[in-house]
């Protein structure tokens, strides 16, 4: 995760390697908050045009095919009910793509660390590698804060 957009996410299911991280979690989390947006995004959507679009263009074009009922015009408690449970499952969704972002994140900042030790120890730690670490570890600390942010 990072970016937005079902492009950007199927790119990412799509990768074999989502950044070259040792630890498999961080591949794993990666992928599956690509799929919870991949799910996420359809479902917002038609929440949001069952909200905007007039009654009667929804109920002719979105809702007998999603609802596997036709009651012959969707008002009131229908239409609201199945907008609900859409918004409760996309919400699902986007609490499922926060929470591995910050389990991710988390993991790569212990893998950074671990990292840093280690050519630490073999006295490989340049000045240019040090920067590009801290570099990579300040990303990864934005990205845990924003996904934080979000839940305020």
């Amino acid at each position: 995760g990072g970016s937005y957009g079902v492009v950007f996410e199927a790119t990412t299911l799509l990768a074999p390697d989502t950044g070259g991280w040792e630890d498999p979690c961080i591949n794993w989390l990666l992928k599956a908050q690509a799929w919870s947006m991949m799910l996420y995004f359809p479902l917002e959507h038609l929440w949001l045009l069952s909200r905007v679009l007039p009654t009667s263009v929804f109920d002719r074009w979105f809702a007998p095919s999603l609802s596997g009922v036709w009651v012959g015009g969707w008002t009131g408690p229908e239409r609201t009910l199945w907008g609900n449970t859409l918004a409760r499952r996309y919400s699902i969704l986007w609490v499922f793509w926060n929470m591995s972002g910050i389990a991710g994140s988390l993991l790569r900042l212990r893998e950074l660390r671990v990292l840093r030790a280690r050519w630490a120890k073999m006295g490989k730690l340049s000045k240019e590698v040090a920067a590009s670490l801290k570099k990579t570890r300040d990303a990864a600390l934005l990205q845990t804060v924003r996904h934080v942010l979000y839940f305020f």
